[in-house]
C-alpha cells in the first residue's frame, strides 16, 4: 500500500511520470489525501464503505482549527 497527500499538477506544462497520487490542479481545492491498497495474488481487495454522506461532513473554514478526528475500529 502507499499513502500520502495528492500532488496536484498542471496538465498543460507537466513533463514527467504520473502516479495514482497525482491529480489535475483544477481539483486542488479538494486538498486530497490518498491511501492506495494493491491487491495480492491479482485478486481485488474489497473495502466496504458507507455512502460519503455517512463518512463525511461539511464544516465552516473558521472551525478547522478546532477540528478533531477520532478513528475507531
Amino acid at each position: 500500500y502507499s499513502r500520502k497527500k495528492v500532488t496536484y499538477y498542471d496538465p498543460n506544462t507537466h513533463n514527467g511520470d504520473l502516479t495514482l497520487h497525482h491529480k489535475d490542479e483544477a481539483y486542488s481545492f479538494q486538498n486530497e489525501y490518498r491511501i492506495l491498497i494493491s491487491p495480492t495474488k491479482n485478486e481485488p481487495v474489497k473495502v466496504k464503505l458507507a455512502g460519503l454522506n455517512k463518512i463525511s461532513i461539511v464544516i465552516d473554514t473558521k472551525d478547522i482549527e478546532n477540528l478533531r478526528v477520532e478513528i475507531t475500529e
